[in-house]
C-alpha cells in the first residue's frame, strides 16, 4: 500500500484511489459528501456496480440495516413468506431480512450463535432466498477481511456475496440472466475489496 496526496490506493484489481471515507457515520442516515469526495452511492455506482461484476448492489447500515446506499430497489425488506418446516409442510411467516441478518451477527459478535450463516443454510436478500455457498467467519482473510463474509447461490445463474465490516455491510448480487459474463469469483472479489478498504479505515 502506499500513500497518494493522502489518499491510500493499492494494486488490488479494483482502484479507490479516489475514494473519500466519512469522518462520521451517523445512523440511520449516512453522512453527506462534502467537497471534492465520493459518496456512498458513488461506491455502490463506481467502486461496485463500475467494475462489470455485479447485477445490483448495496451499502447498509450494520446496527440497523438502514440504506446507506443501493441501486434502485435493492436492499434488505419486510414481507411474509411461505417458510418450509421441518415435515415438509408450508407455513406463512413474516419475515425481516434485515432483522433476521443483523440479529444473527450480533449473536455471532456475542459468540453465542452456531457457526453457520442465518436462517439455517441460508439466508434472504430482497426478497429472494439463498442458499449458502460458503461461509468466512475467520476475520483478516482475503475472503473475510471483516467480521464475516457469506456466499450465497440461487440455482445456476444467480448469486450473492455478503460482507459485513465494522459499521456496514456492503452486499453485491451478479445474474447470469442479467450478464452472462457474471462469475461468482469476480463478483466476491469486487465486493470483498470494497469491504477490505473500509475495513481498513475504521468502518
Amino acid at each position: 500500500m502506499r500513500e497518494v496526496t493522502g489518499v491510500q490506493t493499492c494494486a488490488l484489481p479494483i482502484c479507490f484511489s479516489s475514494f473519500f471515507v466519512p469522518t462520521s457515520l451517523a445512523s440511520p442516515t449516512p453522512p453527506p459528501p462534502t467537497q471534492l469526495t465520493m459518496s456512498w452511492q458513488q461506491y455502490v455506482d463506481a467502486s461496485l456496480m463500475g467494475q462489470g461484476t455485479l447485477s445490483q448492489a448495496c451499502i447498509i447500515d450494520r446496527t440497523n440495516a438502514s440504506v446507506w446506499a443501493q441501486t434502485p430497489g435493492f436492499h434488505l425488506t419486510a414481507y411474509k413468506a411461505d417458510i418450509t418446516q421441518e415435515d415438509g409442510t408450508s407455513l406463512s411467516k413474516d419475515v425481516n431480512e434485515g432483522a433476521d441478518i443483523i440479529d444473527w451477527i450480533n449473536k455471532k459478535d456475542l459468540a453465542s450463535s452456531k457457526s453457520g450463516p442465518p436462517s439455517g443454510n441460508g439466508f434472504r436478500v430482497n426478497g429472494i432466498k439463498y442458499i449458502t455457498s460458503r461461509y468466512f467467519p475467520k476475520p483478516g482473510t482475503t475472503e473475510n477481511p471483516g467480521a464475516l463474509t457469506v456466499y450465497g447461490a440461487k440455482g445456476q445463474t444467480k448469486g450473492i456475496c455478503m460482507s459485513v465490516c465494522n459499521k456496514c455491510i456492503v452486499i453485491g448480487k451478479w445474474d447470469k440472466t442479467v450478464n452472462p459474463a457474471h462469475a461468482a469469483s469476480d463478483a466476491n472479489t469486487t465486493v470483498t475489496a470494497l469491504a477490505k478498504f473500509l475495513v481498513e479505515h475504521g468502518f
